[in-house]
């Protein structure tokens, strides 16, 4: 009855009434698109009453959850495709330029098709992410070598903030298991401390491993302004 209500309608919330014997079934109803389940005889109208109302917003969350999760996957595919396609057609027109250039001017070169290629990679990654966030699936990595990520990502920093100061760590050889979403992360976190310091900007990064957890932490210090409070506590760890 359930699945023929569900094939029906999809907007309306749903409430299974179960007999004594059938909790299980009100769980596996819910998990099954309900939105709440009560028993018979263990229920009166103070419950019956706040159980519609908590299943009519737990729907509108739905629905809520639904058509942002639409957004999300038009956003994917216009990176996935014409942004990859416009990325794609650039590292041709920089690589075809890196023939007629002199020495000089090929470092520039190279820092610009490194940049480009790394679009191109995130593009790739996003359509995963988000069907790792929305859906039931996990996300796919592989071993990546984390001096070699960071030391590219530094390099970036100083090729478009060349006033910046770098701390650079020293070497850990070691080998995380990532996706290129965590260069991402380090350019951001690299990024923003140079973007909000006002002066000649210093930032320091440091790595340790800890062999016995399997673990390697990475941290990123800058002498900017900080982070206030109220901003500190949506930061994610």
């Amino acid at each position: 009855t359930l699945d023929a209500v569900l094939d029906q309608t999809s907007d309306l919330p749903i409430i299974v009434m179960t007999g004594l014997n059938d909790r299980d079934f009100g769980v596996e109803a819910v998990r099954r698109g309900a939105q709440d389940f009560l028993v018979k005889g263990e229920f009166d109208g103070e419950l019956l009453a706040r159980t519609i109302r908590y299943a009519i917003e737990r729907k509108k969350n739905e629905r809520q959850l639904a058509a942002r999760t639409e957004e999300l996957e038009i956003l994917t595919r216009i990176l996935h495709h014409d942004i990859r396609n416009d990325m794609n057609i650039a590292r041709g027109t920089i690589r075809m330029g890196m023939a007629d250039v002199d020495s000089e001017a090929t470092e520039s070169f190279e820092t610009a098709l490194s940049n480009v290629e790394h679009a191109i990679e995130i593009t790739e990654t996003v359509e995963p992410l988000l069907e790792s966030i929305t859906g039931d699936g996990s996300l796919e990595t592989e071993p990546v070598e984390l001096d070699r990520m960071l030391d590219e990502e530094l390099r970036k920093l100083v090729s478009s903030y060349p006033d910046v100061t770098v701390e650079a760590p020293e070497p850990t050889d070691a080998t995380v298991s990532a996706n290129h979403m965590l260069s991402s992360v380090f350019g951001n976190l690299l990024n923003n401390a140079v973007q909000h310091n006002d002066g000649d900007p210093t930032v320091a990064v440091r790595t340790t491993v800890d062999e016995r957890e399997r673990l390697a932490r990475v941290t990123v210090a800058a002498d900017g302004p900080g982070v206030s409070e109220d901003q500190a506590e949506g930061v994610v760890d």
